[in-house]
């Protein structure tokens, strides 16, 4: 960690009969989000992570390391590679092996930054991304 990171480890006591904040009563959220306060959720399942950003995004600081995080991390590495190779993200296709929160998060901000660079609409730059996944299945 840098010399301005701040954050000191909490101390650990085992909590018997404690109800994950994924599956606790929605109105619970209210009282920790608070305005001028920023909130990091980690390690929720898929559809929690994504209804806890949309529900909460556009009035409170929330963030999540899985879904913007990650695919911030890979979309710069995206373009830094594009820098030195030439070309545009919408000259490739791009496949990720698992539909969890970081490959999703992933394939929006690289259809994203995609539709900003090229004017297309996002769903069109969608169907450059590929997710595949093990608990997907086709009837």
């Amino acid at each position: 960690m840098g010399p301005g990171y701040s954050h000191t480890k909490p101390s650990t006591c085992p909590v018997v009969g404690i109800t994950p904040l994924s599956s606790a009563p929605r109105s619970f959220l209210p009282a920790i989000i608070q305005p001028g306060t920023r909130q990091k959720f980690e390690d929720f399942a898929n559809h929690n992570a994504f209804e806890l950003l949309a529900k909460y995004g556009t009035t409170h600081l929330v963030f999540n390391d899985d879904i913007q995080g990650t695919a911030s991390v890979v979309l710069a590495g995206l373009i830094a590679a594009l820098k030195l190779v030439g070309g545009s993200l919408a000259e490739h296709t791009f496949l990720f092996l698992g539909a969890g929160e970081a490959g999703t998060g992933i394939e929006e901000l690289i259809a994203l930054e995609m539709s900003r660079q090229t004017k297309a609409p996002l769903e069109e730059c969608r169907k450059r991304i590929w997710l595949v996944d093990s608990k997907i299945t086709w009837d």
